[in-house]
């Protein structure tokens, strides 16, 4: 009788010794690591340890690679350490990992426009603006690349749009053929 217990006790062990790996990779596992992590991570962050920062990072989005507000982190420590392409590349990955988020595109914009770059934000722009045509601080990002590549007219309805008293009145000067003031 004792005997078959332990018998049973010791088949539950091993049974539980088998099952242990796939249980931790389990998702709501996964997702309890990775929120760990990243929580870790924000903390070195905020300590300015940011190699074990990013590295954190890191460990959470192998975990969750759709951990948005991870992933956001990680670009804003990337750019405050001087690494935008890093960051520029969590932007995009954002983007394309969360097609339906505006504020994805507008901030990868955001940081191609501070780089140099005019076509790819006119067109992370457009695509922020197709998801939600109520952003005024896209228009007026977007009137202002349009003003460089000098398509004036597609600036000044993107100055309507953002009703933007000073970028109108030069998109309305440049289309009269005045000098903007």
């Amino acid at each position: 009788m004792i005997l078959r217990g332990w018998i049973a006790l010791g088949i539950a062990v091993i049974c539980l010794g088998a099952a242990a790996p796939f249980a931790w990779r389990a998702q709501p596992v996964k997702r309890l690591r990775a929120d760990r992590l990243a929580s870790q991570a924000r903390a070195a962050a905020s300590a300015h340890e940011n190699d074990s920062a990013r590295r954190l990072f890191r460990d959470a989005l192998r975990l969750r690679p759709e951990d948005l507000t991870a992933r956001r982190d990680l670009a804003a420590l990337e750019l405050s350490l001087g690494h935008w392409e890093l960051a520029l590349l969590e932007l995009q990955a954002i983007a394309d990992l969360h097609p339906e988020n505006a504020d994805a595109f507008v901030s990868l914009a955001e940081l191609q426009l501070k780089n140099g770059w005019l076509e790819a934000p006119e067109s992370a722009l457009d695509t922020a603006l197709e998801l939600s045509p109520d952003r005024p601080d896209a228009h007026r990002m977007r009137a202002g690349i349009r003003l460089s590549l000098g398509r004036y007219a597609a600036a000044h309805e993107d100055a309507k749009a953002a009703s933007d008293p000073a970028l109108l009145a030069t998109t309305t000067a440049i289309l009269q053929g005045a000098q903007p003031p």
